[in-house]
């Protein structure tokens, strides 16, 4: 979904001036006829210059990966993989590759799963992680399902790692990541408490 530039520019501007996010993304969806789905993009891809210096300061290349311990968000991120493989992700301001898709919480597994996951975990592999910790939300449906497929995919790769399936995963990210693990997500509640983070889908080859 294209969003015209000076929406973009015109949303970024407010942003570091302090405009509340909701309020200004009103503004300019109404200044410009934007689409829901417009309007989504944009409040996912533009950040204020104090969030991008702050992830800038915590975001880790590939090769920081080498023996460190990985923390993945494994909804959050699997979802931004399919869509990059798609050609419907987006960079945004914060270095983060993310989607506009929606479908958080009403996720299957479907013919796009095995192939993003099979990225995810060759990214991993290829950049030598000492471990892998895939975390799911149990709150959406039929969690245990992709959970056995990830346990299917690490075994193939000969990655150590473990899949969980837990009721608060955004908690156990931040927890994880206020000690030695890397944290793989876009999500902004937890990046805002961690030390350091992967953009995965950045880093997988497509």
């Amino acid at each position: 979904m294209e969003v015209p530039e000076a929406a973009v520019e015109e949303y970024r501007y407010m942003l570091d001036r302090g405009y509340n996010p909701a309020s200004a993304l009103r503004l300019v969806g109404e200044r410009h006829l934007l689409p829901a789905e417009a309007s989504n993009v944009l409040r996912r891809r533009v950040f204020p210059r104090g969030w991008v210096t702050s992830v800038e300061g915590k975001m880790l290349l590939p090769k920081d990966l080498e023996c460190r311990r990985v923390a993945v968000d494994l909804y959050n991120v699997l979802i931004t993989c399919e869509a990059r493989l798609a050609g419907d992700a987006f960079l945004s301001d914060d270095g983060l590759w993310r989607d506009a898709r929606g479908v958080y919480g009403k996720y299957r597994v479907s013919d796009d799963t095995r192939p993003a996951l099979a990225c995810i975990v060759r990214f991993l592999a290829e950049n030598h992680v000492a471990q892998v910790r895939f975390l799911l939300d149990a709150q959406v449906s039929r969690s245990g399902d992709l959970a056995s497929l990830a346990r299917n995919v690490l075994t193939g790769k000969g990655l150590a790692g473990k899949v969980k399936v837990l009721k608060d995963v955004d908690a156990s990210m931040r927890r994880l990541g206020r000690t030695n693990w890397v944290v793989a997500t876009s999500d902004t509640g937890i990046i805002r408490y961690v030390t350091t983070v992967v953009d995965v889908p950045g880093g997988m080859q497509l």
